[in-house]
């Protein structure tokens, strides 16, 4: 699987009403999706210049050992074989089935890492930065981080006595089988743990597909793809996780984003700006 420069200005997408108390509209798709389970384009934080998933080439054992060499050098870590390789993705939960790479681009350039929160109109992108904005048009742009959390603090509880959404793991089982599994939100501040996916610390999936929330009232629903995200020229993690790309500045060299993965789903986690991440629009 390859990232390539593709034309996405003449994509349409819709707005979905999940019934937020803040009245938000999400849109239906990734920036750069033509489906809603097309993982769409990545962006690096601050960057309206993305890459969209082309084609279904998956890396060699020989281009994954030569990435992840560059990305563990620091910890002296040796990954050169099929072996170390295979090791080092079953302890991430992965396959070489999660990985690709990009198209003459690498998601390492820092050119956003230095720039001070001050410099954007209340510690968010200013719409010249800002993807959504850029692409979709001036009444879209990327969500901040406390939209997200309003997003996840809205799933139901187990018990039934807070949220308006129903969350559900959508996920391909050992057997090939795909399934469906909700979650429930009995935290708060954005943040919940996810159980049932992991059972004696073994996975009970092959492959997670994406979350989908959905307001039971009305119908309406929102699907987020698990999408993974590009670290230098490595497109990582795809049908493991999700990282999305809020607008939210965290410090000089790290932004917010929403991460979910097969224990947990976070409103506000933060990463370098550098990394390739997906973005979700709103309105």
């Amino acid at each position: 699987m390859t990232l390539k420069k593709v034309d996405i200005s003449n994509i349409s997408y819709e707005e979905v009403d999940l019934g937020l108390p803040s009245g938000l509209k999400w849109a239906n798709k990734n920036i750069g999706a033509q489906t809603v389970e097309d993982y769409g384009t990545y962006f690096s934080w601050g960057n309206t210049d993305g890459y969209t998933v082309s084609g279904t080439k998956f890396l060699t054992v020989e281009e994954a050992c030569q990435l992840f060499s560059s990305v563990t050098e620091q910890t002296g870590q040796t990954v050169t074989t099929k072996e170390e390789l295979e090791n080092m993705l079953s302890q991430m939960g992965l396959t070489m089935d999660n990985l690709g790479t990009v198209d003459g681009y690498s998601f390492d350039d820092a050119t956003y890492n230095g720039t001070s929160g001050s410099e954007f109109t209340g510690n968010v992108l200013d719409s010249v930065h800002d993807a959504a904005t850029s692409i979709m048009g001036d009444s879209w742009r990327m969500p901040t981080d406390a939209e997200f959390e309003e997003l996840v603090n809205a799933v139901k509880s187990s018990d039934g006595t807070k949220g308006t959404l129903t969350c559900q793991y959508e996920y391909i089982d050992l057997n090939g089988e795909q399934q469906s599994l909700v979650v429930y939100n009995d935290a708060e501040n954005g943040y919940f743990s996810v159980e049932g996916l992991i059972v004696n610390d073994s996975p009970i999936f092959k492959t997670i597909l994406g979350i989908r929330f959905t307001n039971d009232a009305t119908g309406a629903s929102v699907y987020f793809p698990a999408c993974g995200n590009v670290y230098g020229s490595l497109l990582a993690n795809i049908g493991f996780s999700g990282y999305y790309w809020s607008s939210s500045i965290f410090d000089t060299t790290y932004a917010r984003d929403f991460l979910f993965l097969p224990d947990y789903v976070i409103a506000y986690n933060s990463y370098n700006r550098y990394y390739g991440f997906c973005v979700r629009a709103v309105k």
